[in-house]
């Protein structure tokens, strides 16, 4: 039986702005991707070919790669850090209630796009609205 509808057999009309959605890809499976570019023989356009983007864009999973972004975390999960203990430091209670507001101190965290330093009095409220940011 053949299909009488014009509109299935024609093109899409000249002008159309409709675009492919892009794919949403898992952390794991952009990894994948980075780390296939990464092999020995292999270029970025082949690659790229190869999983259906843009070069362009494997070269920005290549610096999030580069930069510790492509970690897969589960939602809702802390994440370790690494933590130095200067010599001269003073134990905390571990309650920011128990720290004097006028308590002079520094922190110090370096990112992988640079370091923070936070002087003076630090607000606690503040401190940790600074660092949810920076998930």
């Amino acid at each position: 039986m053949e299909n009488l509808d014009p509109a299935a057999e024609s093109p899409s009309p000249i002008g159309s702005t409709s675009k492919p959605t892009p794919k949403r890809r898992s952390v794991a499976e952009r990894r994948r991707m980075v780390e296939a570019s990464l092999a020995a023989g292999a270029t970025v356009p082949k690659v790229a070919a190869r999983y259906g983007i843009h070069p362009t864009h494997l070269y920005w999973l290549r610096k999030q790669y580069r930069e510790g972004r492509l970690e897969a975390s589960a939602p809702g999960t802390a994440k370790l850090l690494p933590v130095q203990v200067v010599k001269g430091g003073r134990a905390g209670t571990g309650s920011p209630a128990a720290i004097p507001a006028k308590a002079a101190g520094c922190i110090e965290l370096e990112l992988a796009g640079g370091q923070m330093r936070v002087s003076g009095a630090v607000d606690a409220q503040v401190l940790r609205l600074v660092l949810e940011c920076l998930r």
